[in-house]
């Protein structure tokens, strides 16, 4: 998998409520690595699912750059290299988060600056730079 951006951020508030969709369908639920996000945020579950603009952690600035177009290794569990028989949860969000120009998103990608050898740690706060 190939992306131009550096960073994938994952709302867990969106993997709980994609799981909740699941569970009332029948379904298993999906463990949240398989989105292969790098930063897992909390957010309240009225939040938008999708970030748009600039935060800051630090120095660690990150820029949204565009949502994250998903395929069918979200129905693949990275651990076994098995893919679900249900064809879920690509299934669900194709349906819940289909876009205007065909394709299934889910995270966003973000540009990455800072000076080198930031890091940034569990808990740490993403701060919004812009409105």
């Amino acid at each position: 998998m190939q992306n131009e951006e550096a960073l994938l951020v994952v709302s867990r508030a969106t993997v709980r409520s994609l799981n909740d969709k699941l569970i009332k369908d029948g379904k298993l639920p999906a463990d949240e690595d398989v989105f292969r996000g790098n930063v897992y945020v909390e957010t309240s579950p009225n939040a938008s699912a999708d970030f748009k603009g600039r935060f800051n952690v630090g120095e660690l600035a990150i820029a949204n750059v565009k949502p994250c177009v998903r395929c069918m290794a979200v129905n693949v569990d990275g651990s076994k290299g098995t893919s679900r028989e249900d064809s879920e949860p690509l299934r669900t969000l194709a349906r819940e988060r289909y876009k205007h120009d065909h394709k299934v998103v889910f995270g966003d990608l973000f540009a990455v600056s800072c000076p080198e050898g930031t890091t940034i740690s569990s808990g740490a706060v993403l701060n919004r730079m812009d409105s």
